[in-house]
């Protein structure tokens, strides 16, 4: 189901949002990083590129830029990381994210 603005207004409360929504992936996905990529690729779009740069910012948050890249060396999920702040309009991070990734 694609979570539409009029969809989201006509809901009464958050648990009949949440309940509308896309279940969470198991605990298990974690670390499995093509379950993972495929389970965020069934996404919308927004969902999947909050998903796909959750990861990095965690890492700048709590570590750095560097350590990220050593957690999350998979290339696949580098390009969906990039597509993600392309989809949010971050800018400006995707241009530091390539220059690191370089």
């Amino acid at each position: 189901m694609v979570l539409t603005e009029s969809f989201i207004r006509a809901c009464d409360n958050d648990d009949a949002l949440f309940r509308a929504g896309p279940e969470p992936a198991p605990r298990e996905l974690d670390w499995d990083t093509k379950g993972h990529l495929a389970r965020m690729r069934a996404l919308p779009p927004g969902l999947r590129a909050m998903i796909a740069i959750y990861e990095l910012d965690v890492s700048m948050a709590l570590d750095d830029l560097g350590w990220h890249f050593g957690i999350w060396p998979d290339r696949a999920l580098r390009e969906e990381t990039l597509q993600g702040l392309k989809e949010l309009e971050a800018h400006e991070a995707a241009e530091i994210f390539v220059a690191a990734c370089a």
